[in-house]
């Protein structure tokens, strides 16, 4: 009887025993599986700090062309200067002999200019965001294919941030920049935005027609870029209520006209003024229009 009560309690300890060494083997796995998810989960924050680090750089090295300089509030304005083709003719107007092109730029730069991008440019008239007092947007209206050609090496030249301004359905006519280029240009600090589709006298069609014009224009050029195209020049500088409602509605920041002067807090950003750069034009008239707001 003894004996088989002291087998019975050796039985009870050992199954005790073993229960608790499973349980214990348990919960160490447990514990460890515990730690891994926790190291996994440190290392996703660690990452992501990471990430947002490195995306703070990116925006405090945009702010650092800034650094240094003298700035002004939007009450004083800017000169968005706009060419169209850069090539040697001299009986057009808008042909622009690439090196009296140069001689702009090379102006801009003995003169400390910044060039602003559109982003910066729509900060400073919306938000009135400081920029340097000697700053400039210069843009190109209709894309020609010179603009790759001969204008994109004297940008590149200058470092100089520019915007062209492309009517959708001519890309890949004759003259006119191709899909490919338009993808180099917009790695070569030109950025793409939008000229309607056609280049059709907006204030001339119905509401239904400019709204097609304005967002055929923007759909495809999103899509051809992979971003958002959120700026627009009115062909011939032509534009009314209705289309500075409609841009609005579609999704535009901006809307940039051919009205003279330079562009200011005051001003509608929906038609923003512009300084017309001509092949006629020599240099004093260049500096002209640099140096006075209200040249006309």
């Amino acid at each position: 009887m003894n004996t088989r009560r002291k087998f019975f309690t050796l039985l009870i300890i050992a199954i005790m025993a073993f229960l608790a060494g499973t349980g214990f083997y348990l919960n160490e796995k447990t514990v460890k599986e515990s730690v891994v998810a926790s190291t996994n989960e440190d290392e996703k924050i660690t990452q992501s700090e990471n990430q947002n680090i490195e995306d703070q750089i990116k925006e405090d090295s945009k702010s650092n062309k800034f650094d240094g300089l003298p700035l002004k509030d939007n009450s004083v304005g800017v000169p968005v200067l706009y060419y169209h083709s850069i090539q040697k003719s001299g009986e057009n107007e808008l042909m622009m002999d690439p090196e009296l092109f140069r001689s702009h730029l090379q102006w801009l730069k003995d003169n400390n200019y910044t060039s602003l991008t559109m982003e910066e440019f729509y900060n400073y008239i919306k938000y009135n965001t400081p920029v340097p007092e000697k700053s400039v947007v210069i843009t190109f209206d209709d894309g020609y294919i010179d603009n790759y050609t001969n204008a994109m090496p004297i940008i590149n030249e200058f470092d100089f941030d520019t915007t062209i301004f492309m009517v959708s359905d001519f890309v890949g006519n004759p003259n006119f920049l191709t899909e490919s280029q338009l993808k180099e240009l917009e790695k070569n600090k030109i950025n793409i935005e939008s000229h309607t589709a056609n280049h059709l006298d907006l204030a001339k069609l119905s509401e239904e027609k400019q709204k097609e014009e304005l967002q055929q224009s923007k759909n495809r050029l999103d899509n051809l870029l992979n971003e958002k195209v959120e700026y627009v020049a009115y062909p011939y500088g032509s534009y009314n209520d209705d289309t500075k409602n409609i841009t609005r509605e579609i999704g535009y920041k901006m809307g940039f006209s051919t009205d003279s002067g330079w562009a200011s807090g005051d001003d509608d950003l929906f038609s923003i003024p512009r300084v017309y750069m001509s092949d006629f034009y020599d240099m004093d008239e260049f500096i002209r229009r640099m140096t006075t707001p209200k040249y006309e």
